[in-house]
C-alpha cells in the first residue's frame, strides 16, 4: 500500500518510564547555611532524604515501515539504563554524581529533568528526538523539561 503525502510526513511519539531510588539534599556551597535554609527549607539540612523517582522520557521520530516502530525499544532501554538508572539508582546524588556534587548543580526535580534530557538526547543521537523528560519525586511533585 502506497503512503499518501500526509502519511510520509507523520511522526510518532513514544514514552518510556524508568524508576530509580536516590537520596539528595538541596544546598549550595557558595551560600551561607542561613541562606540555604531560607531558600531550601528542610531540604537543606545535612541529612540526606530519599525518593523513589519515576522518569518518563518521550521521544519522537518517523516510524520505520518494516518494524512499525520509531526506535528499537531495546536500544532506548539501553540508553535509559546507562543515563538514568546506572547514574542515579542507589546513589546520594550530591556525593555520587559529579555534576551534582556540592558546588555543582542543585538536584531539584527541574535540574534532574534538564540534565537527563541533555544526557539522553546525546546518547540517542539521531535515532530519535527527545521531546520531554518528566522527573517525579513523589505523587505531588514533578518537573517537566520539554523541547520548546
Amino acid at each position: 500500500m502506497a503512503k499518501t503525502g500526509s502519511e510520509a510526513a507523520l511522526r510518532a511519539s513514544l514514552t518510556r518510564r524508568v524508576g530509580f531510588t536516590a537520596e539528595h539534599r538541596y544546598y549550595r556551597e557558595d551560600w551561607s547555611p542561613e541562606e540555604n535554609a531560607r531558600v531550601f527549607g528542610r531540604a537543606a539540612k545535612p541529612a540526606f532524604h530519599g525518593h523513589d523517582y519515576l522518569c518518563d522520557v518521550t521521544v519522537s521520530g518517523a516510524v520505520d515501515e518494516p518494524s512499525g516502530m520509531l526506535i528499537d525499544l531495546a536500544a532506548l532501554d539501553d540508553v535509559l539504563q546507562s543515563e538514568v538508572r546506572d547514574r542515579f539508582d542507589g546513589r546520594r546524588i550530591n556525593l555520587d554524581v559529579p555534576e551534582f556534587r556540592d558546588g555543582g548543580l542543585v538536584p531539584s526535580c527541574e535540574k534532574l529533568a534538564w540534565f537527563l534530557f541533555e544526557k539522553i538526547q546525546a546518547a540517542l543521537g539521531e535515532r530519535a528526538r527527545v521531546e520531554s523528560v518528566i522527573v517525579r519525586e513523589s505523587d505531588t511533585l514533578s518537573a517537566e523539561v520539554r523541547r520548546g
